[in-house]
């Protein structure tokens, strides 16, 4: 079967340039989709997660573009940047999904609408447009939904709301909604499908595949020729315990420092940690 011309549909909250932990996956998926003959229309805000402010500027004046061999379509809603205020991220994601809905729903010839989990209102968006899509073309749009944080569990395991806050009510609503739009779920453990197949989800829905790395692009590395043992100054001899990534709430950090703590007389153990974050 020929993939040549397929169409996917990938609203997203954030995408290159953008610096996200699920950067090299989108990066690899794309490239495999692209190779294999697939047209991906991308619908994102203007880029502003871990960039400097001139590539900002460059960006929200860049509506359109093509990537990937000219494969990729990225259309470039314009939105202020996203700061750290919680409120105000909210406000951002929900102005986008508008938006998003709004000129995703126009696209034509859709073959399958493809989104990941942060936010967690994607799912909710791209429900609305397969419903929007699939009667307007007499034609069933196929949704694939990549959950790789599950709301509002993550929340309760963060501390930052409790199981029957209103908060949790309309993350579960959200929750529900999303798995019964869902035609495929691809999950990163079967932790996460025990998860979700307690709430109602049927397992002929859920696919796991955990997250990867490519080894051809991403290259292990020796000690000796690791520049960060000798920029940090560390012990190459050392038994490293090594954290890299988003330090926010729900990451755990005080679980990091607590081990950390209580390995503290042991001189040959030492913990490095990279990444930024609210934390």
């Amino acid at each position: 079967m020929s993939t040549d011309g397929i169409k996917v549909l990938m609203p997203t909250a954030y995408f290159e340039p953008e610096q996200m932990s699920s950067s090299q996956l989108q990066r690899d998926c794309l490239d495999a989709l692209s190779g294999a003959g697939f047209e991906t229309a991308v619908y994102t805000s203007t880029p502003t997660r871990g960039i400097s402010r001139q590539v900002y500027e460059r960006y929200r004046r860049l509506p359109y573009e093509e990537a990937y061999g000219g494969k990729v379509k990225i259309h470039r809603i314009r939105m202020f940047r996203e700061g750290r205020n919680p409120v105000w991220r909210a406000v951002r994601y929900l102005l986008t999904n508008v938006k998003q809905y709004r000129r995703g729903r126009r696209e034509k010839k859709v073959d399958l609408i493809w989104a990941n989990s942060t936010p967690p209102t994607q799912g909710i968006l791209c429900a609305l447009i397969k419903r929007s899509l699939s009667g307007k073309y007499k034609k069933k749009a196929p949704f694939l939904y990549d959950l790789q944080d599950i709301f509002p569990d993550s929340m309760v395991t963060a501390g930052l709301t409790k199981e029957g806050s209103i908060l949790w009510k309309t993350g579960r609503f959200l929750e529900n909604q999303t798995y019964k739009s869902a035609d495929q779920i691809r999950v990163i453990s079967d932790s996460f499908k025990d998860n979700i197949m307690r709430k109602g989800v049927p397992e002929r829905k859920i696919t796991v595949i955990p997250n990867w790395i490519d080894t051809e692009k991403v290259k292990p590395v020796s000690r000796q020729e690791n520049k960060l043992v000798a920029e940090c100054s560390l012990d190459s001899g050392q038994f490293l315990v090594v954290y890299a990534g988003n330090l926010g709430a729900a990451q755990g950090t005080d679980v990091i420092l607590k081990a950390a703590k209580l390995l503290d007389q042991k001189p040959q153990i030492s913990f490095v940690i990279f990444g930024g974050g609210a934390e």
